[in-house]
């Protein structure tokens, strides 16, 4: 269950998006928006697979955040095998600096990245017969010692690597756990890429759970009411 509200910029100070995802695969995600100029919360069923992230301005799509988010049911999953690869990791430093000393045209500031030797498992994944996906092929790359998701290849139509995801987790003591939160899509083709859940110059919190209300159309639409 996630739950994201906008705060800048000012003229989309107050949206709000929040959906719910089921372990079962065969349970689609259920989403609502509420869009400040329409003053209501409507169902969202396109704000999964390939659709256009419009958190973004469609930079990416809304399955790529934080490496994969969302139905795996479009594709079909081989393990590939297990190999070393350098992967981001135990990134502190990044996710607590300034977003002035993270950013710059065409990728992030190499000295507040970190990267690490690790054994990763590498997926693939297919689109299945007689469904559809804009990226028809990625292969995952999993951490074999946290099992989150740290590296992402996406291929075209025609096998020609298109686009990729960088995930970078950061150590939690409160928790304590290794978090993954913070990601880069990148388009070569577009020659783009989008940074998604970034802290930007903000704290990472944790706090007491939430009720499962409060992941619910209605709460926000009586948030926003308020």
């Amino acid at each position: 269950m996630n739950r994201f509200s906008t705060t800048a910029p000012q003229f989309k100070v107050g949206e709000s998006l929040v959906f719910r995802d089921s372990i079962d695969p065969k349970t689609p995600r259920q989403a609502w928006q509420y869009l400040v100029g329409q003053r209501r919360v409507r169902r969202a069923p396109t704000v999964a697979y390939d659709t256009p992230d419009f958190v973004s301005s469609g930079a990416n799509y809304f399955d790529e955040v934080m490496g994969f988010m969302g139905s795996p049911d479009r594709y079909e999953w081989k393990l590939v095998g297990k190999r070393e690869m350098y992967i981001p990791y135990n990134n502190n430093e990044l996710v607590t600096a300034n977003e002035n000393e993270i950013f710059s045209k065409f990728h992030l500031n190499p000295a507040k990245v970190r990267w690490e030797l690790h054994r990763v498992w590498e997926v693939e994944a297919t689109v299945v017969s007689g469904k559809r996906h804009a990226v028809p092929k990625r292969r995952y790359y999993f951490d074999e010692d946290t099992w989150v998701i740290s590296m992402v290849d996406g291929y075209d139509a025609e096998g020609k690597l298109w686009r990729a995801t960088q995930v970078f987790p950061f150590f939690v003591p409160s928790i304590p756990a290794v978090v993954m939160k913070p990601s880069i899509v990148f388009n070569f083709q577009a020659a783009t890429y989008a940074a998604t859940v970034f802290i930007n110059d903000e704290y990472y919190r944790t706090i007491a759970p939430k009720p499962e209300t409060y992941f619910t159309g209605d709460t926000v639409a009586a948030d926003a009411a308020r």
